[in-house]
């Protein structure tokens, strides 16, 4: 018997091979209308015991994760293969993206950004899309909205003041290495929260093997009064 996925794929295959004319277009309505029937059907939970259904179960990676949360067809989808390359589904009807669909931002440097299911208050950036619909009057009024970044995901328009919003938000900081009698190496830093920077926290992030050997670590930067300066594994990084 098949799945209610199988028989959404069966339904989206016919319409791919179907040509839009006159002639199709109520049998092309039809299928779209059982289309989204199913689509409902797969995302509400059945009824019955305990439990509050099935929801969407992303691994964890990285130092960071970001969340959408957002009405059908606001842009989501455009959005996330804007900010990671991922391909996400994208169509001009509801429920076209029925699952997780985990993608890597790359911010100067790299942290995880995952589409997910919310069950608890996380601190949020209002994404306002579609700017390229409304006029610059509009726009304005939007910019006074306290944690808010206008965009669009269509043209990629203020993508990295979003990315530097979610950066902020997220309380992350870099730090970068040394090798000895070298410069910094800039281009492979270390990302850690703000509230978790310390040098064994540092080295944890790199691996864990490396706390059991640790002694002391040379820290270069505000949060040490002489430049360089020998610390312990609980000294702050930055």
């Amino acid at each position: 018997m098949a799945t209610t996925v199988d028989k959404i794929k069966d339904i989206e295959a016919e319409m791919a091979k179907t040509q839009k004319n006159k002639a199709t277009s109520y049998h092309l309505g039809q299928l779209k209308a059982k289309l989204a029937k199913l689509k409902r059907e797969l995302l509400t939970p059945s009824g019955g015991g305990g439990g509050g259904g099935a929801g969407f179960d992303v691994a964890r990676t990285g130092v960071a994760s970001i969340g959408f949360i957002g009405f059908p067809s606001v842009g989501k989808s455009t959005l996330m293969s804007r900010l990671t390359g991922q391909h996400s589904e994208a169509a001009a009807y509801e429920f076209t993206t029925l699952t997780s669909v985990p993608g890597q931002v790359v911010y100067n440097d790299k942290f995880s950004l995952l589409t997910i299911q919310l069950v608890s208050y996380i601190p949020v950036v209002y994404c306002l899309n579609k700017i390229d619909s409304i006029s610059i009057e509009e726009l304005d009024l939007l910019y006074r909205i306290p944690n808010a970044v206008p965009i669009s995901s269509e043209h990629g328009w203020n993508i990295d003041e979003l990315m530097e919003a979610m950066w902020d938000k997220l309380n992350l900081v870099r730090v970068y290495t040394k090798p000895k009698g070298k410069q910094p190496d800039y281009s492979q830093p270390v990302v850690l929260r703000s509230t978790r920077c310390t040098v064994e926290d540092f080295c944890n992030a790199i691996h864990r093997s490396i706390t059991e050997v640790f002694k002391t670590a040379i820290v270069y930067g505000k949060s040490v009064k002489h430049q360089p300066q020998r610390v312990g594994p609980g000294s702050r990084t930055v």
